[in-house]
């Protein structure tokens, strides 16, 4: 029996973490500079006439593998305002693969941090008591030890990784991103964070598991919300980490993380729970610019299906999602790339080529097919629905004068998916599949008694037509995003 990987678990109120062995390691992968270097770029999915447009190519600079980030040298605050709210959309880290590939013997390599929980002590089926009678805080702390055995035999990959976890690497780029935004955010000129997170206090829901999760934390201007997978809530806990190390914050210092029951997200779509949704993917993918472009591509989807050992597997021939996860979780790493029995393998040149052709597909899907609209609405709308009713709270004088809402700075930890439909309903030129742990950070600003939003995606001004993101007036930029809030709770259903 092999040892592989430990984390710690109890019930319920997160604390800091220290991370685990991560030292220095180097997030840059230098090979991936040769991808996609000395090109011209063509970022229209369509042509002017609105067909599938074969010459479409990615920006010289896109490095899937890492992304930027913004620079605490280069940044500077928006002229005569006075900074008020930020909000950071994030995606996971680098991950282990979506899906194993026959025959391919690999090592994937992840260190989770501790999650620890404790027992609060609230409800009915509380049983534990102290001598008083009076709950108690801790409860018992359990050691998780992941083991890997060789008497199994279903032995395709080894290592310390489950499927689409968070690897080293992506805890790493989650670190540096938050040591960054401290950088930033903790400048005496704007005034914005604490150079040492305050102890604060560690909150529960209540038992009807309603109540505003926002003031919580009294003293805590950090809120940090994740989709309920691991790779989600790992990288929001190394961004705090990154931000607020043992030394950047008081002893016992606690930040809520907050998730919602997977068949309640809106951070991330519902593709089961939204049959409108699930159906909106099949209008859009049946438009002829998309039937153009697997008709174009489909020779090159066969070969390197063959290659990878997936001909067959609907998942990889109705678009090329999963051959390009297949692909770029290997190079990101400085794997082989994958090879058959047969030897037949996916070659050098086929990475650019099935990154691209995977961008055109988030690209086209989310910002330039004519239902676009509609299917990133049922996407995401549900999460704008939330992120607007914080742009009241937060930057509204109508809020109440005993709120114990103080939050400054909020985290949302998701998933490319919902990094590409914000991006889309911001219409942003360059549109881009994004790249492990890219980031919109949205702040707000006030100047001369008016709000404005400047937007930034991995450490640059979004470009858009819709509004100037260096300054869009806070009303502009809501009507943008209100068009893609549904208007009825039931706009999920099929009549």
């Amino acid at each position: 029996m092999k040892h592989v990987s430990g984390s710690a678990l109890g019930l319920l109120a997160l604390g800091l973490l220290a991370s685990q062995g991560l030292g220095d390691l180097q997030v840059v992968n230098e090979n991936h500079g040769k991808l996609f270097g000395n090109n011209d770029c063509v970022n229209q999915p369509l042509t002017s006439e609105g067909a599938y447009n074969p010459e479409y190519t990615l920006p010289d600079d896109y490095n899937y593998c890492d992304p930027a980030m913004p620079d605490p040298e280069t940044y500077r605050p928006m002229d005569g305002a006075t900074l008020k709210f930020v909000q950071v959309i994030v995606r996971h880290g680098d991950r282990a693969p979506l899906k194993l590939l026959k025959g391919l013997h690999e090592e994937w390599k992840c260190s989770p941090p501790n999650e620890v929980r404790y027992h609060r002590g609230v409800g009915e089926f509380d049983f534990v008591k102290n001598t008083t009678g009076a709950p108690l805080q801790d409860g018992i702390e359990f050691n998780h030890l992941i083991y890997s055995t060789d008497d199994s035999p279903y032995q395709n990959a080894t290592g310390t990784c489950e499927l689409e976890q968070l690897t080293d690497r992506g805890m790493a780029q989650h670190r540096e991103l938050g040591k960054r935004l401290y950088q930033i955010y903790t400048k005496e000129e704007l005034d914005l964070l604490p150079k040492i997170l305050p102890k604060g206090e560690s909150n529960s829901l209540g038992s009807d598991g309603k109540t505003s999760p926002y003031g919580l934390n009294p003293d805590q201007p950090i809120f940090v919300r994740s989709t309920t997978y691991w790779r989600t809530r790992l990288s929001a806990q190394m961004l705090i980490e990154g931000m607020y190390p043992q030394e950047h914050r008081e002893p016992e210092a606690q930040v809520n993380l907050i998730t919602y029951p997977l068949s309640v997200e809106t951070l991330v779509a519902q593709h089961v729970n939204c049959p409108r949704f699930k159906q909106m993917l099949k209008v859009v993918t049946n438009e002829q610019p998309w039937l153009d472009h697997l008709n174009e591509n489909r020779e090159l989807m066969d070969n390197i299906n063959e290659a990878i050992g997936k001909t067959g597997d609907a998942d990889f021939e109705k678009s090329f999602y999963y051959t390009t996860d297949a692909v770029m979780a290997r190079y990101c790493h400085n794997k082989a790339l994958p090879c058959n029995e047969n030897n037949k393998c996916v070659e050098e040149s086929d990475v650019k080529k099935v990154m691209t052709l995977g961008t055109w597909e988030y690209v086209f899907a989310r910002r330039d097919s004519r239902n676009h609209k509609d299917y990133i609405t049922l996407g995401l709308g549900w999460f704008i629905r939330e992120l607007a009713k914080r742009w009241d709270d937060k930057l509204s004088s109508h809020q109440p004068s005993d709120s114990k809402d103080d939050v400054r700075f909020e985290v949302y930890s998701g998933h490319d998916e919902t990094v590409t439909f914000f991006a889309a309903m911001l219409q942003q030129d360059n549109m881009m599949w994004p790249p492990y742990a890219s980031q919109f950070v949205l702040e707000f600003w006030e100047k001369n008694n008016e709000y404005f939003v400047r937007i930034l995606f991995n450490g640059d001004v979004v470009s858009s037509p819709v509004c100037d993101f260096n300054a869009c007036p806070l009303n502009d930029f809501k009507e943008i995003m209100n068009q893609y809030i549904p208007k009825d709770l039931n706009a999920c259903n099929i009549n």
